[in-house]
């Protein structure tokens, strides 16, 4: 058996980091390069389903969004550089609903959130806040549904713990589903 081909190294150091630094600021040509490899990301048919709202650090709007937090994410996310909100719409082909939506918005957020760690810079997917108070504040469209907000800066030097993973036999089987295995 052939040895199997390295990890990118965005991948192997991926972290969801909650120390950024609160003083640094993020030009916006980073920002837009995190976004724009989100909109890059593959989709059901190509419908790109995902919307991106952002705002940076001081801006009024960043305060709305941190409003919007779980309390234990907003102890933290204040001191990002970025707040994007990820959103989709469920309109898909010939009027029916896309029902890969979310999983497409995944793809797309992962595509940012890879390219924010390539560049230097830390990312957090958040699903703790409320998204009703983010539709009211941020004038979001009925069509339009929050699903995460990603906290992006220049990361602080923290410890942190070995991630905690699943093994790769216990979430992947080829061919036919294990019988009377519990995945």
């Amino acid at each position: 058996m052939s040895p199997a081909p390295p990890l990118l190294h965005a991948i192997l150091q991926r972290r969801s980091r909650e120390r950024f630094d609160p003083v640094r600021p993020l030009p916006e040509p980073h920002l837009l390069s995190l976004l724009e490899a989100a909109r890059l990301a593959p989709s059901s048919y190509n419908l790109q389903p995902w919307r991106f709202l952002w705002t940076m650090r001081g801006d009024p709007d960043f305060a709305e969004v941190l409003r919007a937090l779980d309390p234990g994410n907003a102890s933290w996310a204040g001191d990002a550089s970025a707040l994007v909100i990820g959103t989709f719409t469920r309109a898909g082909r010939r009027g029916r609903p896309n029902r890969w939506a979310e999983h497409d918005l995944g793809m797309a957020t992962a595509q940012l959130v890879l390219q924010a760690v390539a560049s230097g810079l830390g990312a957090h997917p958040m699903a703790g806040f409320d998204a009703e108070r983010l539709r009211a504040s941020l004038r979001i469209p009925s069509d339009l549904e929050p699903m995460t907000v990603t906290a992006i800066g220049w990361p602080v030097d923290e410890s942190l713990p070995p991630r905690e993973r699943l093994p790769l036999e216990r979430i992947t089987s080829r061919g036919r589903w294990p019988s009377g295995e519990e995945r």
